[in-house]
């Protein structure tokens, strides 16, 4: 998940803190660019809009844009949104709706409006690498998102239509920039398939279709520089095997008890999973996500790299991957794990 600026912030209700704080690239949120709404060109509106100024009548330094087919809408529990992050022909698009907000569904949201500001946001961006990497970040502050149809089912329909958008461009701080480039886009068809967070029910460990337990044989631990640790367990050194992965998502301490309660892999922080019947290629017969359990860390060496952890009630049924999103597989087995106990080594990280 590509999320650039920081959609807490961005989504709160206190608008006096619009900007204020960094999201993933370390760029301030979106919306310290709707407050420069007033000095970026974008007028006024009355009950009927008539008093807005038209988007194009100033001048714009980016025409248009034409988005992809194959969009996905993805739901999301840590900033309790919708949202759309896409690279496309070095371009970048983050569209995000907050959940049981006022375009929660079909209708029409106004960028311009302060009222609904904190229910929506548009950033564009140019000459992108990858989403967290574009040279120049564009927020919508004027203009309308016209929701046609939004099914929030497994693959279901979401289109929209963007008009007389304008955007301003945005600085190092996510506010915008006084002399900064502008971007309009009279129309654009937005067109999207949803994927909605899946819903977890943890297996009943005696039925058929269960698997019970875990043997490991073989460790491999790794600590990036951010502090994430990732732990894969293998039944045997050769193919084909079995892999229980454990990753740590946030930065982890010692005597610390986590709940593994997320069984999506686009949002989970500390996420578990068993991969199944897997050879050299990287190919598995069967995923397992955990959506249940508790993990606790006796062990968190930055010196020496040993990390040692114990894992309790894990519950996992069996899904697909569509990249980051989780699908559970109807009907699907499971898999539990009463208990088990991890230990490995990591290289300490020399910026430390």
């Amino acid at each position: 998940m590509g999320l650039i600026f920081g959609l807490a912030t961005a989504c709160s209700d206190d608008d006096s803190n619009n900007g204020g704080d960094a999201g993933v690239s370390g760029v301030a949120d979106a919306a310290g660019g709707r407050d420069a709404a007033a000095d970026s060109g974008a007028g006024d509106a009355g009950a009927d809009g008539s008093a807005r100024d038209d988007v194009f009548a100033q001048g714009c330094d980016i025409n248009g844009v034409t988005l992809p087919g194959g969009l996905a809408i993805s739901e999301y529990t840590p900033f309790d949104n919708w949202g759309i992050y896409q690279v496309f022909d070095g371009q970048y698009i983050e569209l995000s709706l907050v959940r049981d907000a006022s375009i929660d569904g079909v209708g029409t949201f106004d960028f311009a409006a302060p009222a609904t500001s904190n229910d929506a946001y548009l950033l564009l961006a140019t000459d992108c690498d990858n989403a967290e990497q574009c040279q120049t970040y564009y927020n919508a502050v004027s203009g309308t998102l016209e929701v046609a149809e939004f099914e929030k089912t497994v693959q279901g329909d979401f289109r929209a239509e963007l008009k007389n958008i304008r955007l301003v461009e945005l600085g190092a701080d996510g506010h915008a920039l006084p002399d900064g480039k502008t971007w309009c886009v009279s129309s654009a068809e937005v067109t999207a398939s949803s994927q909605p967070l899946p819903e977890f029910v943890a297996p009943q460990c005696t039925d058929s279709g269960v698997r019970s337990g875990f043997e490991g044989g073989d460790t491999e631990v790794t600590r990036s520089s951010t502090g994430w640790v990732t732990l894969i367990e293998t039944t045997q050194p050769n193919f084909p095997r079995d892999e229980l992965r454990l990753e740590l998502r946030a930065q982890a301490e010692v005597d610390t008890a986590y709940a593994i309660d997320d069984v999506n892999l686009a949002t989970c922080t500390t996420c578990l999973s068993i991969r199944s019947g897997c050879d050299g290629g990287d190919t598995c017969q069967a995923r397992y996500n955990a959506g249940a359990g508790e993990l606790i860390i006796d062990t968190l060496d930055m010196e020496t790299g040993a990390f040692e952890a114990r894992l309790t009630n894990a519950r996992m049924v069996e899904v697909t991957q569509d990249g980051d999103y989780t699908l559970i597989v109807e009907d699907g087995g499971g898999w539990c794990v009463d208990s088990y106990r991890f230990s490995g080594t990591f290289t300490p990280s020399t910026s430390e």
